[in-house]
């Protein structure tokens, strides 16, 4: 018998995988070079998220590595590079999502601290408007109340207000409190609560100067103060209208100002009419000379005497007070002390206002014709030895004090030029 052949009945030979070793030998030439240390490679360049999505593609070449070609692997690996770039790029776009994030939360907070800022910063402004309304009132009540226009630097309330202004000080004494407390919603309405009432202290004020005026256009219709209070008038009006208070208090007293002018102007005008009646009446005025206006006679026609060069008279009796001085000082080694002499027109109208039941109408005293005095020094007094002594020797000079003087109106101080 012939012995069997090894190929025909012998026991088949155990195929045996290669392994991954030989299989990376196998296909070294292959495209894709080594494969196990590209594919290591790829692993490494692969961000942590997305090497586990390789994993099995890589164990699966790696035990079947060596049933492919080489142009398969290949396509592989690009497979397996692709994927892994899908998943870098999807992890790179969550990292700027969550950036992206973060900037708008940054934006948003930093959005409200600049709306918080603005608000604060609103807030300071309104409150220095308020404190600033607040001393305006002050500067307003302080005109009405003094009468004068100035504005002053840090005004304060009078310490007596007129009843149109009382309570003025209570009401700024809460809008301090208030802007210490940061309370502008309060200290604002105070504030507007003052201004209206000052308002309505200058329209009343206005007013009052309209209806004075009212009064002394028939005697005087042509003085320019009278117009000019009804421009003030109206001024006062168009401030209280955008709450100007301290124009309207301006105004206000500029009016009652014209109006006082106005009404001087008027008494001197009544004055002169009655002057000019009693003259028609007596047949002369007899303190009138040289053509003046009594109480309007220039300083050029007047003159003084040789004592007292304050004195201001008419030149002769000037001259006669000089030589009836002479005798007085002989008698008592002193001059005699003059108080008044000469008295122009708005004078007249003070000492008017301050001895109303004394004084002579404004442009009818001797004083405005420069023929009168008032003495001191013990004259004044009827019972000294100096009235005693000028009783007697005054008239020796041309001067005497009036019969009315020592009855109608007790004046032991004034004393007449009668030539």
């Amino acid at each position: 018998m012939r012995p069997a052949s090894r190929g025909s009945h012998a026991a088949p030979r155990r195929l045996r995988a290669p392994s991954v070793a030989r299989a990376a030998g196998r296909h070294a030439g292959a495209p894709g070079g080594d494969t196990t240390a590209g594919v290591s490679a790829l692993l490494r360049a692969v961000p942590n998220p997305s090497r586990r999505v390789v994993v099995t593609s890589v164990v699966f070449w790696a035990t079947a590595g060596g049933l492919f070609s080489g142009h398969q692997v290949a396509t592989h690996q690009q497979a397996v590079a692709a994927q892994a770039h899908r998943h870098a790029v999807v992890v790179e776009q969550a990292a700027i999502a969550s950036d992206d994030a973060r900037t708008l939360d940054l934006l948003a907070d930093a959005t409200r601290r600049q709306q918080s800022a603005q608000i604060l910063a609103a807030h300071r402004v309104s409150m220095f408007d308020t404190a600033g309304r607040a001393q305006k009132v002050v500067l307003a009540a302080s005109t009405l109340t003094t009468g004068t226009v100035d504005e002053l630097a840090d005004p304060q309330l009078p310490a007596a207000l007129p009843p149109d202004l009382a309570g003025l000080d209570e009401a700024l004494a809460r809008v301090r409190v208030a802007l210490a407390a940061q309370d502008d919603v309060t200290a604002r309405a105070v504030v507007g609560g003052m201004e209206q009432q000052v308002l309505a202290a200058a329209q009343a004020h206005a007013s009052t100067a309209a209806d004075r005026v009212a009064g002394d256009l028939a005697v005087v219709p042509g003085d320019r103060n009278a117009t000019a209070v009804g421009d003030l008038v109206a001024r006062v009006q168009q401030a209280a209208a955008t709450t100007d208070v301290i124009g309207a208090a301006q105004a206000a007293v500029s009016a009652d100002g014209a109006a006082t002018a106005v009404a001087q102007a008027a008494s001197v005008e009544r004055a002169r009419v009655a002057s000019s009646a009693a003259a028609a009446r007596n047949g002369v005025d007899r303190g009138a000379w040289g053509g003046n206006v009594n109480g309007r006679i220039p300083a050029s026609a007047l003159r003084s005497p040789a004592f007292d060069s304050k004195v201001l008279l008419r030149e002769d009796a000037a001259r006669a007070l000089d030589r009836l001085n002479a005798a007085f000082r002989a008698k008592f080694g002193r001059n005699i002390a003059v108080g008044d002499s000469y008295r122009s027109l708005a004078a007249q109208f003070s000492t008017k206002e301050q001895r109303p039941t004394l004084a002579a109408a404004p442009g009818t005293s001797n004083h405005g014709w420069g023929l009168a005095v008032d003495l001191t020094g013990g004259i004044d007094d009827a019972a000294s030895a100096q009235h005693t002594w000028m009783d007697a020797h005054a008239a020796e000079f041309g001067w005497v004090n009036p019969d009315w003087a020592k009855s109608e109106r007790f004046e032991p101080w004034h004393w007449e030029f009668v030539g």
